[in-house]
């Protein structure tokens, strides 16, 4: 087995263990951290699409659909209507 040259018994110090844990911690912790309740962004994102598609009669449009949470409804409140916008503006423009 290879062992380093500062340690010749192959042994982990207690500095390398405590590193390695919290090296370990870090990282589980950041993946946690990635599924955040915030979720307006995602709202806004499929109120937009659902209104500007529904607006122009393009496409059915598929949605999170996840009402429950209340970051998710205003988001796709505050979407579906800068959607309904967009669309109205873009049918005026192929209007004229």
């Amino acid at each position: 087995m290879g062992y380093s040259k500062l340690d010749p018994k192959g042994k982990d110090s207690l500095c390398d263990r405590m590193l390695n844990k919290f090296i370990l911690l870090f990282i589980l912790l950041s993946i946690g951290c990635g599924r955040s309740e915030n979720k307006y962004d995602s709202g806004y994102n499929d109120g937009y699409a659902e209104g500007y598609n529904t607006t122009l009669e393009i496409r059915a449009t598929l949605i999170e659909g996840d009402f429950d949470s209340k970051s998710y409804s205003a988001g796709y409140t505050d979407g579906r209507i800068d959607g309904v916008s967009a669309a109205l503006i873009e049918k005026n423009k192929s209007k004229e």
